[in-house]
């Protein structure tokens, strides 16, 4: 009866530090603005697993580029995606679904104007996005 009752308690933290792990996966950040500045080279070692940041840019126009880091051969890698759009966003929300597959909202907190995507990693540098 001891031991069923530890395994209960046991399973009960392990089930809520899964969902806290989970609620730990989403954000908010601010677009930083890199039309007339160089963005950052891209060091992994001043992030971390799930990190994502969003800059202004002007890739083919006016347009945001989205990095987001996770994990390939068991090492940290950034992934990077363009979105074109002429709005004037300045924060992004994002929200990881799973280890390779995050949710991403580009808005502005002023006018409420938001566009919505997905983005994943398959492997080396390879990326898909979804609207």
């Amino acid at each position: 009866m001891k031991t069923l009752m530890l395994l209960t308690i046991a399973l009960l933290f392990v089930t809520t530090e899964c969902i806290a792990q989970k609620a730990k996966q989403h954000g908010v950040v601010n677009i930083k603005d890199a039309r007339k500045t160089p963005r950052p080279d891209g060091d992994v070692a001043h992030h971390k697993y799930h990190d994502v940041e969003v800059y202004r840019t002007m890739d083919n126009g006016n347009s945001y580029t989205v990095y987001f880091y996770s994990n390939f051969n068991d090492s940290l890698f950034r992934y990077q995606t363009s979105w074109g759009a002429n709005d004037d966003m300045d924060k992004a929300a994002y929200k990881w679904i799973d280890d390779t597959l995050a949710s991403i909202r580009l808005f502005n907190s002023h006018t409420k104007k938001e566009v919505n995507f997905k983005v994943w990693e398959r492997g080396l540098g390879i990326l898909k996005q979804q609207v």
